[in-house]
C-alpha cells in the first residue's frame, strides 16, 4: 500500500522506513515549483547517504518510476534554497 509525505518547506524530508530497510518510492509531484527550488535524494538514513538524484522543483510535474525506485538504506531528501510544495509516494 502506497503512502504519502508531503514537503513544503527548505529543510529535511526523511528518513522514510526505517534504516536499513527498502523504501520504493513510486512518484514525486512537485505541486508549487518556486524558481530556485532544488531536492536532493539519497540513498540512506540522512544526507551523508549515496546521492541518486537532484531535482529541479522550479516547475510543477511529476516524476514516475515505473515499477519503482528502491531505496536499499532509506529514502532522504534535502530541500535547498527555497520553499516548494513536493509530495513523495512510497511503500
Amino acid at each position: 500500500m502506497s503512502r504519502l509525505k508531503n514537503i513544503t518547506a527548505a529543510g529535511n524530508l526523511g528518513p522514510l522506513g526505517g534504516v536499513g530497510s527498502g523504501v520504493v518510492v513510486r512518484s514525486i509531484t512537485i505541486n508549487k515549483g518556486t524558481a530556485t527550488s532544488i531536492l536532493t535524494i539519497y540513498d540512506g538514513k540522512d544526507n551523508t547517504g549515496t546521492v541518486l538524484g537532484v531535482i529541479d522543483c522550479a516547475a510543477t510535474r511529476q516524476i514516475i518510476y515505473p515499477g519503482g525506485a528502491v531505496f536499499k538504506n532509506g529514502f532522504y531528501a534535502v530541500m535547498a534554497t527555497a520553499n516548494s510544495d513536493v509530495t513523495v509516494e512510497y511503500e
